[in-house]
């Protein structure tokens, strides 16, 4: 049997589903360890999640430190910690994602390096699965956010590769995450895009390393995401003349 730690990054602003996501991780039917990573301003909320019984670690920042630094320093300490733990696997559920009880063992008995169940990014009508198309010009390697009917077209029960789908709900071995650290790319570089995150950096450098990555379409995950959120981040200039959704690799 495998060793798997499930962990994410989580704060205070997710407190509007974390019972219930709470309640769902309780159900899963697979023997894991997990781990919770809590970054709001204040420790409230980890002795909240300390109280359900969950191991957690609090981690403060400076407020003027962007959330993809928070999340890249999360992340590697969740990395490090399956590494020097011994962990098989890493289960990446985060905090808004909600499985069935069986999504452990789904993902298991595919036996890859690393593999996901879709689900879908936005709100309302800008909603789209979070998978990329992706394609060659002249040498360049340039991806967009799936279509919504392109992904309907990608579902067919099947395993598929995907590229930047996140890592919303995902399984990934170790052996990769010795080889990848999470990162940012600085302004200046060739691969720097302002609002990219450090999932985006994971993808791009499995993709440059042709390291595939999985999709089992089989079945959805419920994202329960806020609309208020999106409303903001679409908003936001620095998003706008097609920012938001291209990026090269």
């Amino acid at each position: 049997m495998k060793r798997i730690l499930l962990a994410c990054p989580t704060a205070d602003v997710k407190k509007y589903c974390q019972d219930d996501w709470i309640e769902m991780v309780r159900k899963l039917t697979y023997p894991i360890d997990i781990l919770i990573i809590e970054n709001s301003n204040t420790p409230s909320n980890t002795r909240y999640l300390r109280s359900k019984g969950f191991n957690v670690v609090h981690k403060t920042f400076s407020k003027s430190l962007p959330i993809g630094g928070k999340l890249k320093h999360c992340l590697n300490f969740i990395r490090q910690y399956v590494i020097d733990n011994n962990y098989d696997c890493w289960f990446s559920l985060e905090s808004d994602i909600f499985v069935q009880p069986d999504t452990v063992e789904r993902l298991i008995s595919h036996n890859k390096q690393i593999v996901s169940l879709p689900y879908f990014h936005y709100s309302g009508e800008k909603t789209k699965m979070l998978n990329f198309d992706i394609w060659n010009i002249i040498g360049q390697n340039f991806s967009r956010t799936m279509h919504p009917m392109d992904s309907f077209n990608l579902v067919d029960g099947t395993l598929k590769k995907g590229y930047q789908c996140g890592i919303g709900c995902m399984l990934i071995h170790r052996n990769i995450l010795n080889r990848f650290p999470f990162r940012l790319a600085k302004k200046g570089e060739p691969d720097f895009h302002e609002q990219s995150m450090p999932d985006y950096y994971f993808h791009l450098d499995l993709s440059m390393n042709n390291v595939p990555v999985w999709i089992d379409t089989s079945t959805f995950v419920h994202h329960r995401n806020t609309e208020k959120r999106w409303e903001e981040l679409f908003n936001n200039p620095s998003l706008q003349n097609g920012k938001r959704n291209i990026h090269t690799s």
